[in-house]
C-alpha cells in the first residue's frame, strides 16, 4: 500500500545523500567564482568578463583540470588570481572536507549526518577513520604545500621580489599539489607554463614532488606514514595506486626519451642532463 509519509521521507534521504551534497557543493562553489571573477575587480583592465568564461575558468580550478581561455597572469588581477587559487585549493580537497575540519576543530563534535558526509568525501573506509585522515588530508596539505612554497622562494623571491615572489611560490605550489595546472608565468608570454625553467632544478623538482604527492591521494597517505612507522601492511587500494604511478611516470618518461631525444623543438635542444630532467617532468605532468 503505498504511503505518502514514507515515499516524501525516502525522497528527503536521497536529496540529502552524500554525494549530492557533495557535488551540490562543487556547484556552489563554481557559482561563486562564477560571479567573482566577472567582476571588474577581478581583470587587470577594470572590464567586466564574459560569464561564459568566468564559469569555464572557475569549473576548470575548482575541477583542477588546468585548462583556461585566459592567461591566469596577463587577463586576472591579483584578486581574481587569489579567487583562481581558492578555487583550487577548495576543489582539490572538498568543500565538504574543509567545512568538516573546522567543525570539528571548532566543538570537536560531529554529529551522524557530518561523519558520513565526511567520510564520503575523504574516502575514509569507517567513521573511526574520519577524524584521523581529515587531520592528514588537511594539515598534510598545508605542510606539504608550505614547505613547496619555501622551496620555490629560493628562486621566485630573488626574481620578482618579495611580495611578488611569495605569492607566485605560493600560488605555483598550491597549483602544483592540487595538479591544478595553472600559473603566473604569463609575464613572459601568454601560457608559456615553466618552460623558461626548464633546466632549473628549484623550480621543477619542487613542482615535480608536489604533483606525485597530490596525485597519491590522502588515503595513500596514511598508510605510507604507518608502514613507515610501524611497518603496517599496505591495503590493495595503496599498493594498486603505488605501483601504477611508478609504472605510469617511468613508462611517460622512457617514451618521451625514446621519441623526442633528438627532436630539435622539444628535447633535441636541450643539454643531456636537462632531457632527462625534461622528459621525467612532462612524464609526470601528464
Amino acid at each position: 500500500m503505498f504511503e505518502p509519509s514514507r515515499f516524501f521521507s525516502s525522497q528527503k534521504n536521497i536529496s540529502r545523500s552524500p554525494g549530492r551534497v557533495i557535488c551540490g557543493s562543487f556547484v556552489a562553489v563554481i557559482l561563486l567564482g562564477t560571479l567573482l571573477l566577472s567582476l571588474p575587480i577581478s581583470t587587470r583592465s577594470g572590464q567586466f568578463t564574459p560569464v561564459l568564461d568566468a564559469l569555464f575558468t572557475a569549473t576548470s580550478a575548482a575541477c583542477v583540470t588546468g585548462l583556461v581561455v585566459y592567461d591566469t597572469y596577463q587577463h586576472w588581477s591579483l584578486f581574481g588570481q587569489g579567487v583562481i587559487l581558492g578555487l583550487i585549493q577548495v576543489g582539490g580537497l572538498g568543500l565538504v572536507t574543509l567545512a568538516t575540519f573546522f567543525q570539528m576543530t571548532l566543538s570537536r563534535r560531529m554529529g551522524l549526518r557530518r561523519m558520513e558526509l565526511a567520510r564520503a568525501s575523504i574516502g575514509a573506509d569507517n567513521f573511526a577513520q574520519v577524524r584521523r585522515l581529515l587531520k592528514t588530508v588537511i594539515l598534510g596539505t598545508l605542510a606539504v604545500e608550505a614547505a613547496g612554497a619555501c622551496l620555490l622562494a629560493f628562486t621566485f623571491v630573488p626574481r620578482f621580489g618579495l611580495p611578488e615572489g611569495v605569492w607566485v611560490s605560493v600560488f605555483t605550489s598550491v597549483s602544483a599539489f592540487c595538479n591544478a595546472g595553472f600559473d603566473l608565468m604569463g609575464r613572459y608570454g601568454a601560457c608559456v607554463s615553466l618552460t623558461g625553467d626548464v633546466s632549473n632544478l628549484m623550480v621543477t623538482v619542487p613542482v615535480l614532488l608536489l604533483i606525485i604527492l597530490g596525485g597519491l591521494g590522502f588515503v595513500v597517505w596514511q598508510e605510507l606514514i604507518a608502514f613507515l612507522r610501524r611497518r603496517t601492511p599496505l591495503s590493495l587500494h595503496s599498493r594498486i595506486v603505488l605501483r601504477m604511478t611508478a609504472f605510469l611516470i617511468a613508462a611517460g618518461f622512457c617514451g618521451f626519451l625514446l621519441l623526442e631525444w633528438t627532436n630539435p623543438e622539444t628535447l633535441g635542444r636541450l643539454p643531456f642532463f636537462t632531457r632527462i630532467e625534461a622528459a621525467l617532468f612532462h612524464s609526470v605532468s601528464c
